[in-house]
């Protein structure tokens, strides 16, 4: 007995993790930015959180950010390795900030393929766009959570399912890219404009922006110091950036790919007033793609679930449900027609899907790919049926 004893306690002993590290010893980067070097192709940035009390004015809780360019992803990234003089770890890396520079540029496709490809595990990061300089994004966000601050990004970016926004991971990204399916759209984040910033804006513009986003959840605010938003959709073609989605076209995207769980609409009644929808999704879209020689015709069905409707400018809303229902209807179906209408004739890219039920017309995986869907998207022909169902503590009634 006490010699199988020693021969399990040697055997403890001689099988150690010879391949780990110690923790102290590795540095964990919670978000990456790409951008156009200066001097070689990328420029790569790694932000770093700080841990201490929100607004607390202390230098060693600021947050860290170091840059490096290269010729490709992976030199930039060795020579970060090299300026921390500890070993990057990708376990806590949440964001992929892209600039829409770059993205128009060069296109993300490279990028995407070589990090997804990796061994270091970068697999889980949420793709989101800057506005300008994806660096400067990170060194301006300075990023609080009281005990956790590396959840930062992974907890504001996985709020965005819940709305019309809906960011994605590169892993999802890049099934995408190797798919013949869709064209990817990705969200923009950036800072929330202060109202000094906004001066400039008239009044009527100022009220019709602030009853689009009464609704809005504000996920981050009690994270951060400075807050930031998802405020548009950057539309892709052959991974490279070539439009945006902003107001009432997110709105429509989200509807006519039904993939949100929450979304709130502000609907213009015709008299200058706006009604609030609070609306959730809760069935599938229905879509039938029949193929008429080059014309697809494309019909799509969705239900639109209201659960809560408000407003402060629109009189006796809350007696008019029948208005406001076939109000809200004609404005769904007008949103949703005008984003169709700008998918073939401004984008020619189809960033709906409607190439996976268009298959259904075909035997055999090479004819589909002999009709060259790509090419023919831009023929569709779209119809749109939309009915509105609303609900009083979650039961329908009729109006």
């Amino acid at each position: 007995m006490r010699k199988s004893s020693i021969i399990i306690l040697m055997c403890l002993l001689l099988t150690g993790c010879r391949d780990s590290a110690e923790i102290d010893s590795r540095a964990y980067p919670v978000a990456m930015a790409v951008d156009i070097g200066e001097k070689e192709k990328f420029e790569i940035a790694l932000q770093f959180s700080a841990r201490g009390d929100k607004g607390k004015d202390d230098s060693k809780n600021k947050n860290t950010v170091i840059t490096a360019e290269g010729d490709n992803i992976f030199e930039a990234y060795e020579k970060l390795d090299d300026i921390t003089g500890k070993k990057l770890s990708a376990s806590q890396l949440n964001a992929l900030i892209i600039s829409d520079e770059f993205a128009k540029k060069e296109g993300i496709k490279d990028v995407v393929f070589e990090l997804v490809n990796a061994h270091r595990g970068f697999k889980n990061m949420f793709v989101v766009l800057s506005n300008g300089s994806a660096v400067e994004y990170l060194d301006k966000q300075e990023i609080w959570l009281e005990n956790t601050p590396s959840k930062f990004y992974s907890i504001f970016l996985e709020n965005s399912l819940d709305t019309f926004y809906q960011a994605k991971k590169i892993s999802e990204i890049a099934f995408s890219m190797l798919s013949d399916n869709e064209e990817i759209v990705i969200p923009y984040i950036s800072f929330v404009k202060s109202q000094t910033e906004d001066e400039s804006k008239s009044e009527d513009v100022k009220k019709t922006e602030e009853n689009k986003q009464k609704f809005r959840a504000d996920d981050v605010e009690a994270m951060s110091p400075q807050k930031s938003e998802l405020n548009k959709l950057g539309v892709f073609k052959g991974g490279k950036l070539i439009s945006e989605l902003e107001d009432e076209d997110i709105i429509a995207y989200g509807l006519l790919r039904g993939e949100y769980t929450d979304g709130y609409i502000s609907v213009p009644m015709g008299d200058g007033s706006y009604v609030n929808l609070t609306v959730q999704n809760r069935e599938r879209n229905r879509v039938k793609v029949n193929i008429d020689g080059d014309t697809p015709r494309i019909d799509i069905s969705f239900n639109v679930r209201v659960i809560h409707m408000d407003s402060e400018t629109a009189s006796n809303y809350d007696y008019n449900a029948k208005n406001i229902n076939n109000k809200s209807k004609a404005y769904v179906e007008k949103i949703c027609r005008s984003l169709l209408h700008r998918s073939v004739k401004e984008f020619d890219a189809d960033i709906f899907g409607f190439a996976s039920p268009a298959r259904r017309n075909f035997l055999l995986e090479q004819d589909f790919t002999a009709y060259k869907w790509r090419e023919k998207y831009k023929n569709s022909k779209f119809n749109v049926y939309i009915k509105i169902k609303n609900y009083n503590n979650h039961v329908p009634f009729e109006v």
